[in-house]
């Protein structure tokens, strides 16, 4: 029986291990692309698995044996606040769901993961040196792989890209790349000089892949943090220089050097063609920062809610500019967003574990060790770049943003220093009557029994998001049907995701359409239809009811209430109020408003309306200009503006409207479309003719400007034009009945659109940008 024990304690304890080891080193490459999210959303569920099992086997071990290792020290109760912080705020916070397990494109900001990561830090901390400094070459090895990986993917190699997408890498953003090698330059270049394997080889040629992967991403903060990170090294080489082959200091140097270059000369490197991407301005997310702590100062708006206080409270002046339809959700730094979604619990716990971690590390610096064995050299080298790379992440949590492998590095790392630096390991023994011995059993049972019921619910969950994903796919190819399928699967699945129920309510809406066009409907197809319709309405309310601080989710109820105009009664006021709540959400959006328009249009041309038409017309051009003053360059709010002096029969102010938004947006196809129908329509063909070829200018294969035009040079007589034009329009759509007719009524001589039935053609409606087509 004591065998038994004793194997049974062994497995725990490997279990536990291992599964450290393979987090620390799997974790910064985990990606998979069979989620929406393959980068944060795969590492959160390799993070939760592998926590799950590290602290199930301590726990069954301590129990086991009776013995419980605990590592005491100050580092404990900030870490703990940093849980309680998120578990208050994720209890109030404005999406509780979502708080928890993390948003599907922003798993790091969540209470699951931050848990995760308190759970790690705990099992590391107890480790034993040669444990620890065997869990750090591990991490320093998954760095090699990912800079590897990266430089792999962004030089642009084809038959070695991994992904074709170009910016595509294992820890996220470009950016967060670029922060990440420059936090692993230092322990890159420990391990370089402290081991005598191959393995210095391995550290060496990812270190000069470090450099190339830098150039080509040429990123300001991550030279910045290259350049804080050779000082440290070469400040902390000189402190303990008894432990330092000071030739090694050759490698900092060369960094430094770069850094500097780069910081100064700001050279842009044609060679190699950075992805764009739009961070949010320090300035912009502190001013959000500050208007969601005056509104909830003590927990915050809720973890990983940013996306909705950027909403509601970014600057008026945003809407004015080319990125007024984007929504961050992250500040400019990892504190700003964590103090709006935190307040100020999150603000002094998070301060207080920096706090914490840079007393210990200042402390460690201050005393003396000279008297350390030469053996040991290479191990206080790489805690000494431990702490070097500790000081970077500081530094890039006030001065950018964090996602998932770097806040785990940051946990990763200040656990190994304290295991390495704090003297208070200690083992209790737990006999059979004590108090103690009664606490860990029940918080045991506790975690094992939650523990396992939430790794089974992410499974769900996470089956879900790849059966969403394979919906997804399904849709963009035209198979609607399988689509459907698909989302309605993961709906099944996680039917706490409104971003599953908007995109099936969509795709039902879509469905609908399509049958809703056909020549005839059998009783049944107008029952499926019927079903079809109540099916989107329902999915966009439930997505409303399970997130209603999003403005994105009350915007496709919106529309979809708006596309069921004169179909459903009252679909017209719902849509209204849809719009009302987004325009509370996010003010500063000039797409609802100019919906808000389009849906009066639409309803003063119902018949029950005949008598109010004016006046809902009226109402109509109050909201468009609401957009218009939000942006003065929203070219679909002008462009609905003259549809509304369209149907008030006001061609003058109807032809003004569209060449005001001509002038804001003269590059705009479809403006000049428009405009040239409504001078087709008012039989002035020669202003027609310069507005639609100025259309087709602007897009050769605008086949709705194409035709437009040929019937306009018909008109002015100009036959072989008219021709030419058709016939590229027939090459666009071959299969077209309306344009073969066409080409042949203009062939035979006889007019454009003899037995057609139409006299001329007519406005397009523009699709709304913020919904699936």
């Amino acid at each position: 029986m004591a065998k038994n024990l004793s194997l049974a304690i062994k497995i725990c304890d490997k279990a536990a291990k291992f599964s450290v080891y393979a987090l620390a080193f799997f974790l910064p490459l985990a990606v998979l692309p069979v989620t929406a999210d393959p980068v944060d959303f795969n590492k959160q569920a390799v993070l939760l698995l592998l926590a799950f099992i590290g602290l199930s086997a301590t726990v069954v071990k301590a129990l086991i044996s009776g013995k419980l290792d605990l590592n005491l020290n100050k580092t404990y109760i900030p870490v703990l606040l940093v849980v309680l912080a998120y578990g208050l705020s994720t209890i109030l916070s404005l999406d509780n769901n979502s708080s928890f397990w993390g948003f599907t494109k922003n798993s790091s900001e969540s209470l699951l993961t931050v848990f995760c990561l308190a759970v790690i830090y705990f099992l590391i901390s107890v480790f034993g040196k040669e444990e620890t400094f065997n869990l750090l070459k591990t991490f320093i090895a998954s760095c090699a792989v990912a800079v590897f990986a990266g430089f792999i993917q962004l030089s642009g190699i084809p038959f070695l890209n991994i992904s074709k997408i170009f910016s595509f890498n294992t820890i996220g953003l470009v950016s967060s790349l670029g922060i990440f090698v420059a936090i692993a330059i230092p322990l890159l270049t420990a391990l370089s000089m402290a081991d005598k394997s191959w393995i210095r080889w391995l550290a060496l040629a990812a270190l000069i892949f470090s450099a190339v992967l830098l150039v080509i991403i040429n990123f300001q903060l991550a030279w910045w943090l290259v350049l804080a990170g050779s000082v440290f090294f070469v400040l902390f080489s000189m402190l303990k220089k008894d432990l330092f082959d000071l030739r090694w200091l050759s490698i900092p140097t060369f960094f430094l050097v770069v850094a500097l270059f780069f910081i100064l000369i700001k050279p842009q490197i044609a060679l190699f063609s950075r992805p764009t991407e739009v961070i949010l301005g320090q300035t912009s997310g502190l001013e959000v920062a500050l208007k969601t702590l005056s509104k909830f100062p003590v927990t915050g708006s809720g973890p990983g809610t940013f996306v909705y206080d950027f909403s509601k409270y970014k600057n008026a002046d945003f809407g004015k500019g080319p990125l007024w339809n984007l929504r961050f959700d992250s500040a400019g730094s990892k504190f700003l967003t964590v103090a709006a979604t935190t307040g100020a619990i999150g603000i002094i716990a998070f301060i207080s574990l920096i706090l914490t971690v840079l007393f210990y590390i200042f402390r460690y610096l201050a005393s003396k060790h000279s008297e350390v064995d030469e053996s040991e050299n290479g191990e206080w080298i790489l805690g000494g770049s431990a702490i070097v790379s500790i000081l970077l992440i500081v530094l890039a949590y006030f001065l950018g943003n964090s996602n998932l492998a770097l806040d785990f590095a940051f946990f990763l790392l200040i656990a190994v220093f304290i295991a390495l630096v704090s003297k208070n390991k200690k083992e209790y023994t737990l006999s059979p009557s004590s108090l103690l011995t009664l606490g860990v059993t029940f918080l045991s049972t506790l975690f094992l029994i939650f523990g396992l019921g939430i790794v089974i619910l992410y499974g769900q969950r996470y089956y879900a998001e790849t059966r969403y994903l394979s919906g997804i796919k399904e849709l963009s190819a035209g198979n609607l049907d399988a689509g459907i399928k698909l989302l309605e699967k993961s709906v099944t699945l996680n039917p706490k995701q409104d971003s599953y129920l908007l995109e099936l309510s969509q795709a039902y809406l879509v469905k609908a359409t399509q049958q809703a066009n056909k020549e005839s409907l059998s009783d049944s197809e107008k029952r499926n239809i019927e079903l079809l319709v109540n099916n989107a309405i329902n999915g966009t309310k439930i997505a409303t009811d399970i997130s209603p601080n999003s403005a994105g989710n009350w915007s496709v109820r919106g529309y979809v209430y708006q596309n069921i105009i004169g179909l459903v009664q009252s679909a017209e006021d719902w849509a209204m109020t849809s719009y009302d709540k987004a325009i509370e959400l996010e003010p500063a959006n000039p797409y609802y408003y100019t919906q808000q328009g389009s849906v009066l249009a639409s309803k003063a041309l119902l018949p029950a309306n005949a008598t109010s038409k004016n006046k809902i017309l009226e109402e109509a051009i109050v909201k468009l200009n609401e957009a218009i003053k939000i942006k003065s360059d929203y070219s679909p709010a002008r462009f609905q503006l003259a549809m509304v002096y369209q149907a008030q029969g006001k061609i003058n102010e109807e032809i003004s409207a569209l060449s005001e938004a001509i002038k804001e947006s003269p590059n705009d196809p479809g403006l000049y479309y428009q405009l040239g129908i409504v001078y087709f329509q008012t039989g002035r063909y020669q202003n027609a003719k310069t507005q639609l070829e100025k259309a087709v200018s602007l897009n050769s294969e605008y086949a709705n400007a194409l035709y437009s035009l040929a019937l306009t040079y018909e008109k002015l007589g100009q036959k072989e034009k008219s021709l030419e034009t058709m016939e590229k329009v027939a090459s666009i759509y071959p299969n077209n009945a309306q344009v073969k007719k066409v080409l042949e009524n203009i062939r035979s001589g006889q007019s454009a659109l003899s037995g057609i039935g139409e006299t001329s053609p007519g406005p397009v409606q523009e699709a709304p940008p913020e919904v699936k087509k």
